[in-house]
């Protein structure tokens, strides 16, 4: 039975552990842990901090069209009185999930107009979006609603619209409720779905905790859970023990959202053409919404990189038709980049 609002998270918490100690290999992330300018809220003192090594949950959502007024905060300040909704349940999770800091880019990347110094932050975060998002311990996602007040159904004022409140019915001795929608069509269609920027917060992050208007969805690189249905977790996994069996996924995905970047070269073209299916609301922002995704190219081994968002792909031997990519040379020089972008064009 789903309640209208969450009573307790250990459901979630056990989640997030097995995540942790089964998928030592595909939930894990070698690399740096911070990057610079990054500042994490407290939410025991709902001050800004440095990030340095601190354990940190990670916050997707829809802007939306409210006004702002964004208020630099540098570290020590706290936060406004009244913040949005979703920003607030978002730290009430965070706490709920014994997590202490939290990172959401309304706060924790200056967002002030005409500031040089912010500017130039700002910049730098956008061009490493991929690092912030893997490093976090978990992003939670915020796929009911179209604005930032909505808040997080079950968790604050916001109620889950749950039809396992209302449709059930009795057959002698037996109990029966729905499992409502699968998490596929309660995430397919909404708002957060159909942003720009949202695209690469949930392609890059290793574990993801979605609210949706009737339920709590979890996925990360190797399973997915949801709280309509308990399953068998340890028994579905492949004998190392990363991931569910293919029996329990369809067309190549763990669950609902893809598995990382991709594993050829060419995943960047359908991420692009994925990418520009959807909406921004400001135009200057084309490139920087998918910044993170071409940085994780381009740190992967598959020598991805990009001018001004155009992907330049290593040279190939024969055409990719499923996939096996056969790369003629080894590293980059300039004549061969060149070749590339000419080929491309």
């Amino acid at each position: 039975m789903i309640r209208a609002k969450i009573e307790q998270y250990e459901t979630v918490k056990n989640w997030i552990n097995l995540s942790q100690v089964m998928h030592t290999k595909v939930c894990m992330i070698n690399g740096p842990s911070t990057v610079r300018y990054q500042k994490l809220i407290d939410c025991q003192t709902r001050t800004l901090v440095p990030a340095k090594d601190h354990p940190y949950v990670a916050l997707s959502y829809v802007w939306g069209s409210i006004p702002d007024i964004f208020k630099f905060m540098d570290v020590s300040e706290q936060l406004p009185t009244k913040i949005p909704r979703t920003i607030e349940d978002a730290i009430t999770v965070t706490q709920k999930l014994d997590f202490r800091y939290l990172w959401e880019d309304r706060y924790c990347i200056n967002q002030q107009p005409d500031d040089e110094q912010g500017d130039k932050e700002k910049a730098y975060q956008f061009r490493n979006m991929d690092l912030i998002y893997m490093n976090a311990e978990l992003t939670i996602i915020a796929a009911a609603g179209s604005n930032p007040n909505y808040g997080l159904p079950g968790v604050g004022h916001q109620k889950r619209k749950s039809p396992h409140l209302t449709t059930c019915t009795r057959i002698g001795k037996h109990f029966l409720i729905t499992t409502a929608d699968t998490p596929t069509t309660s995430i397919r269609g909404t708002k957060w779905d159909a942003r720009g920027w949202t695209l690469q917060e949930a392609l890059l992050s290793r574990r993801r905790l979605v609210f949706t208007e009737e339920q709590m969805y979890f996925e990360c690189y190797g399973m997915y859970c949801c709280e309509s249905l308990k399953f068998p977790f340890e028994n579905m996994h492949r004998k190392d023990k990363q991931g569910f069996k293919q029996s329990f996924c369809e067309n190549g995905l763990v669950g609902v959202f893809p598995k990382g970047i991709g594993r050829t070269d060419l995943e960047i073209v359908r991420v692009i053409e994925k990418y520009t299916k959807r909406t921004l609301t400001n135009s200057d922002d084309i490139l920087n919404g998918i910044l993170g995704i071409l940085n994780a190219f381009e740190r992967s081994d598959m020598e991805v990189k990009h001018y001004m968002g155009v992907p330049i792909l290593p040279p190939m031997t024969r055409a990719p038709y499923r996939g096996d990519i056969s790369k003629q040379v080894q590293g980059w020089t300039r004549q061969w980049g060149s070749l590339s972008v000419y080929a491309g064009t």
